[in-house]
C-alpha cells in the first residue's frame, strides 16, 4: 500500500475526466495500464520520461480541480492550461465552454458519487478512449 495523499481520489477522478475527454491514452490511467505503479508516477525522473500526453493529463487534471474549488474561473481555465502546456513545449489547445461545462459536471458527478460511498463500498470506472473524443485530441494538437 502506498501513501497517495489527501487529495486523492479527487485528483484521480479529475484525471479520469480529462483523459476521457481528450482521449489521452498515455495519461495517468494509461500509464497504470502499462505497468507503472502510482508511486512511480510521482517520481520526477519517471515523469520527465513519460511524454506530452502524460504532462497534458496532469496539467488538465490540476486545472479541473482548480476550477472545481473556485481557484480559477471558467474564463481563466484555458489560459491556465495553455500557459502550463507552453512550459512543456506542448501546443496550445482549444477548450470550448461546452466542453469545459461537461468536464466540470462529470467531475462533480464523480466526486459526489465518491462522497456518498459508505464504508466498504467502492466505485468502478471504465475509461474508454475510442471514437470522436480521441479524434478531437488530434485536432487540439496533443500528440
Amino acid at each position: 500500500m502506498s501513501d497517495l495523499g489527501p487529495n486523492l481520489p479527487h485528483h484521480d477522478l479529475a484525471h479520469f475526466v480529462v483523459e476521457h475527454r481528450f482521449g489521452l491514452r498515455q495519461g495517468f490511467f494509461g500509464n497504470i495500464a502499462s505497468g507503472y505503479a502510482p508511486e512511480q508516477l510521482s517520481d520526477k525522473e519517471v515523469i520527465g520520461r513519460l511524454g506530452p500526453q502524460s504532462a497534458a493529463a496532469e496539467i488538465l487534471a490540476r486545472a479541473l480541480q482548480s476550477l472545481s474549488s473556485g481557484a480559477c474561473s471558467p474564463e481563466q481555465f484555458e489560459e491556465l492550461v495553455n500557459s502550463e502546456l507552453a512550459a512543456w513545449s506542448i501546443p496550445a489547445i482549444r477548450i470550448t465552454p461546452e466542453s469545459l461545462g461537461t468536464m466540470r459536471a462529470d467531475f462533480k458527478k464523480l466526486t459526489d458519487q465518491y462522497a456518498a460511498l459508505k464504508d466498504g463500498e467502492s466505485m468502478k470506472l471504465e475509461l474508454t478512449l475510442d471514437g470522436p473524443i480521441h479524434e478531437s485530441r488530434r485536432q487540439r494538437g496533443i500528440p
